[in-house]
């Protein structure tokens, strides 16, 4: 295809003729737009491109990671930025599935935020803003994942002891699970638990940014069916997985139960789960926890 030899031969103005040539007499011809909007980018022509590519991924959906890693590298030249924050911009499929991409890799995250046309502002969490605070997370840039947090919410930080907070999901809400194996649901001022007793599950998490010291853990159980000491309190640093604190609840009466913990120096993330661990002979405990509370000693 003399298109695809121009192209490669760095003869771009040549190339669109000859690829936009070739699209006219075939207008389904995928491997022909892709090479044209490759044509148009090599040249800054970013709206044409986009256009190329939009009507792409409507012949042929599977397109659409070829397409977003074609943009991807794109973004990376110099001068692109504006240009394609722009066109984007009136395309959001479009721009959610480059900037979903380019969240796989936490080095990417000023370039995205240059590109997105909304930073802030929804109900929930964009795909993108989602996996790339996990993407930060898994990488250990806890820092950088707690300021893109609050950048994306525009919400001051929760108490612990909010579970209201799980309605909008990312790593520092709490996330509890609904399953054949346990549920937990935020009720009145804590959790409702229910746990069947059958296999480990974790019925709650959240990650925490606690500074080095001395904490206390604070909490009461209400109303426990049965034996509550199959679940436990746990704090782990995620910087080693040292835990913190392992704290079974107690098999007595219903009460406030306390526990000290100290978080060392260079633990600059923490998780804190409600697990729930499987029983010799499993019996269904249901209980609520309200007023948790984590407070740093003197």
């Amino acid at each position: 295809m003399k298109g695809a030899m121009a192209l490669r031969g760095a003869k771009y103005g040549l190339a669109e003729q000859l690829l936009a040539a070739s699209r006219q007499r075939d207008p389904r011809n995928r491997p022909v737009r892709f090479l044209l909007a490759e044509a148009y980018l090599r040249q800054q022509k970013v709206e044409p491109a986009l256009q190329e590519l939009v009507v792409l991924t409507h012949l042929s959906p599977e397109m659409t990671s070829p397409v977003t890693a074609m943009l991807a590298q794109y973004s990376r030249t110099l001068g692109a930025t504006p240009r394609l924050r722009r066109a984007l911009a009136r395309n959001a499929p479009l721009e959610n599935a480059l900037l979903l991409q380019l969240a796989a890799d936490p080095a990417n995250a000023k370039l995205i935020l240059s590109l997105a046309s909304q930073i802030r502002g929804r109900d929930q969490l964009l795909d993108w803003q989602q996996k790339l605070l996990s993407s930060c997370v898994e990488a250990g840039q806890f820092r950088t994942a707690w300021e893109l947090w609050r950048r994306f919410s525009n919400l001051p930080a929760s108490a612990v002891g909010d579970f209201s907070d799980s309605k909008l999901p990312s790593p520092f809400t709490w996330t509890l699970i609904l399953s054949g194996e346990g549920v937990a649901n935020p009720g009145g001022r804590g959790l409702d638990v229910d746990f069947f007793g059958r296999r480990n599950v974790t019925l709650a998490s959240k990650l925490l940014m606690l500074r080095s010291g001395l904490y206390e853990l604070r909490f009461r159980v209400n109303e426990p069916s049965s034996d509550p000491s199959s679940l436990h309190w746990v704090f782990t640093c995620l910087l080693g997985g040292r835990d913190l604190l392992n704290l079974p609840l107690p098999k007595t009466s219903s009460g406030w139960v306390s526990a000290s913990f100290q978080v060392p120096l260079g633990c600059e993330a923490q998780r804190v789960e409600l697990k729930g661990l499987a029983q010799i002979y499993p019996t269904e405990v249901t209980l609520s926890i309200a007023d948790l509370q984590v407070r740093k000693l003197p």
